[in-house]
C-alpha cells in the first residue's frame, strides 16, 4: 500500500462522508494522485507485477493482470468523477 492506511477506514468501500474536507486535504489528495500515477508507470516498467494474482471485484468484473487492472481503476476513477460532476452539479442549481 503506497498511502498512509489512516486513510482506508475513511474511504473505503460502504463509507460514507463524515465532513468536509479542508484546503488541505483536498491538497493532499490532488498530489497523491499524481505522485501515485507516477509511481505506478515507474512500477509498471520494473515489471513488479509479474506476480499478480487474479482477483474479482465487487462489480464482478475478473481481473486476471496487471492490465486488466489498470483498466479497471482507470474505468472505476471515471465513475468517482462522473458523480462528482453530477453532484456539483445538482448543488450549484
Amino acid at each position: 500500500l503506497k498511502i498512509d492506511e489512516k486513510y482506508l477506514p475513511l474511504y473505503s468501500k460502504g463509507t460514507k462522508p463524515e465532513g468536509f474536507a479542508d484546503e488541505n486535504e483536498v491538497a493532499f489528495f490532488k498530489q497523491q494522485a499524481i505522485k501515485l500515477i507516477d509511481e505506478l508507470v515507474a512500477d509498471l516498467g520494473q515489471n513488479l507485477f509479474r506476480n499478480f494474482k487474479p482477483y474479482t471485484t465487487s462489480f464482478n468484473v475478473e481481473l486476471t493482470n496487471i492490465g486488466d487492472a489498470v483498466k479497471f481503476i482507470t474505468m472505476h476513477e471515471g465513475l468517482h468523477l462522473g458523480y462528482a460532476m453530477a453532484l456539483k452539479k445538482v448543488v450549484s442549481k
